[in-house]
């Protein structure tokens, strides 16, 4: 969780400096795109900790992939179903990061809670 609210602070200190540079549509998607993906590597982080960590029962290690590649075709999904308001819009490309960002980010959240639940028993 400690990762997350830092790593959303930092994107607040950061976001508020480029938000008075901004000048085009193409740079907030842009910006948001690697919002996205910033995100995408915490989540990535965290899936690997839970691989390598040994009291997650070999069980658990095996339905990971499954539940995982479930989640991202349910999060692609999500973020095409929010941008879809926009189809024809300039602005389409950063709805659908965004998105994919809060999704990522609330995904993190909860795998990180299982990690450090599993972690104390």
């Amino acid at each position: 969780m400690a990762v997350l609210r830092s790593q959303q602070n930092a994107f607040v200190e950061t976001q508020v400096e480029k938000i008075v540079a901004y000048q085009t549509q193409l740079e907030l998607n842009e910006d948001a795109a690697d919002r996205a993906e910033v995100a995408r590597v915490q989540m990535n982080r965290i899936l690997r900790q839970i691989e390598i960590a040994e009291f997650i029962t070999d069980e658990q290690k095996a339905v990971l992939p499954v539940a995982q590649a479930a989640w991202e075709e349910y999060a692609k999904r999500q973020a095409e179903f929010a941008a879809e308001a926009y189809h024809r819009g300039s602005m389409r490309p950063m709805v659908y990061h965004g998105e994919v960002e809060t999704l990522v980010t609330t995904r993190t959240a909860e795998l990180q809670r299982i990690y450090d639940e599993q972690s104390q028993q």
